[in-house]
């Protein structure tokens, strides 16, 4: 058991810690590229500026935890449950989070270049500025996530529900919306839309 324990500058690289109890655990600045964490509890964990490449998460429990600034490019975090996570400023590109569920996640200026979130739920989360230039979000739950100033450009969209979504000046250019869902509420004010056309500054369920 590893609660509450203080890992500072570890270097945990290619580290076996599956199903392993790091709840509240001081990770700040560690190094765990390549580490196996699939199904621990990092419940409120600290890992800004954690180095988490490659590293395998699936199952993982990362409610609450702080990966501000965290390197997470190409890790694997399905089914991951990332609930109310702070990620801003991560970097997530790459990244697998396939059925990931990061329900009110605040996730300013994130990297999530080329990601995959398939099915991943992201209601209610804040993206606001940041990029998801030709990331997969096929199926995914987007009711009322804050995508203010975030670049979607050539993101996959398809079937994703998006009712009271929030795109005010997003980059949408490119992006593969057939068969996703929106409402009234769905903002588009001063959107880039997917042919390259900027919304009017009222555009709100539908890009006039």
């Amino acid at each position: 058991k590893l609660a509450d324990v203080t890992l500072t500058n570890a270097n945990l690289t290619d580290a076996n810690l599956t199903d392993a109890n790091l709840t509240n655990a001081n990770l700040t600045d560690a190094k765990l590229t390549g580490t196996n964490l699939q199904d621990a509890d990092l419940t409120r964990a600290n890992l800004t500026r954690a180095n988490l490449t490659d590293a395998k998460l699936t199952g993982v429990n990362l409610t609450r935890a702080n990966l501000t600034d965290a390197n997470l490019r190409f890790t694997d975090l399905t089914r991951a449950n990332l609930t109310e996570v702070h990620l801003n400023r991560a970097v997530l590109s790459g990244a697998n989070l396939t059925g990931a569920d990061l329900r009110r996640a605040d996730a300013g200026f994130t990297h999530l270049i080329d990601a995959n979130l398939t099915r991943a739920n992201l209601t209610d989360a804040n993206f606001t500025r940041a990029n998801f230039t030709n990331a997969k979000l096929t199926d995914a739950y987007l009711e009322r996530t804050e995508f203010a100033s975030a670049d979607l450009e050539n993101a996959n969209l398809t079937h994703a529900y998006a009712p009271g979504t929030g795109f005010a000046e997003a980059n949408l250019r490119g992006a593969n919306i057939d068969g996703w869902t929106i409402n009234f509420f769905t903002v588009f004010r001063d959107a880039t839309w997917t042919d390259g056309r900027t919304c009017l500054f009222l555009s709100q369920g539908a890009c006039d």
